[in-house]
């Protein structure tokens, strides 16, 4: 991790094995309420959270931006200022605003890696 941040208002589960790029972020939570109403009375219930979990060995580029609700499934890959809003599925390549899935990694077969 370098120079990452982290903000959790729920729950931000992070797996073994992850690199977190320089100026990354992980949010959970909207901060401020969206109701423009709520928001000037600052109405605390109102901001939206949700749990955002990073399975293993997991690359977030830096400078993405992953925000609430997010899974990012095992070994994926996540391009450098990308903006995830939607949960991505394992060894997958995720890149832009917002992120979209631009290929599939190949899985490594677990019986090779255990031989090297």
């Amino acid at each position: 991790m370098s120079g990452a941040a982290i903000v959790a208002r729920k729950e931000i589960v992070i797996g073994k094995d992850v690199l977190l790029g320089a100026g990354c972020k992980i949010l959970d939570n909207d901060f401020h309420p969206i109701d423009a109403e709520e928001r000037c009375r600052n109405v605390e219930a109102s901001i939206r959270a949700e749990a955002i979990v990073i399975e293993d060995k997991v690359w977030i580029g830096g400078g993405a931006t992953i925000l609430k609700g997010v899974r990012l499934g095992e070994g994926c890959v996540v391009g450098a200022s990308a903006v995830v809003t939607k949960s991505l599925p394992a060894f997958s390549v995720a890149a832009g605003n917002p992120a979209k899935v631009i290929r599939m990694l190949k899985q490594r077969d677990p019986q090779v890696a255990a031989d090297e």
